[in-house]
């Protein structure tokens, strides 16, 4: 299984429903960029001269894990969302 890690993730928006046909998860964010993510995402490199970027891209997970970045607040807060 690979993974992907988003650092200085910051949630915009969260669609999160059940209902009988299951969960429906969908997550707006903004992150900092890697090439892992670049990769991922299919994007072409991003030149280091430009300071800013407004990418759009979808990447479909079965399992997602979400943890804040602070590690009093990681070890007790964590969302974890699994298809199953």
């Amino acid at each position: 299984m690979s993974q992907i890690l988003f650092g200085g993730a910051f949630i915009r928006y969260a669609d999160l429903r059940y209902n009988e046909g299951g969960v429906f998860c969908r997550l707006h964010f903004s992150s900092d960029l890697s090439n892992i993510i670049d990769q991922a995402m299919d994007w072409e490199p991003i030149p280091k001269c430009q300071s800013m970027a407004k990418l759009t891209g979808k990447l479909v997970g079965k399992n997602i894990v979400l943890k804040p970045n602070e590690k009093e607040m990681a070890d007790q807060t964590k969302l974890a969302l699994e298809q199953r």
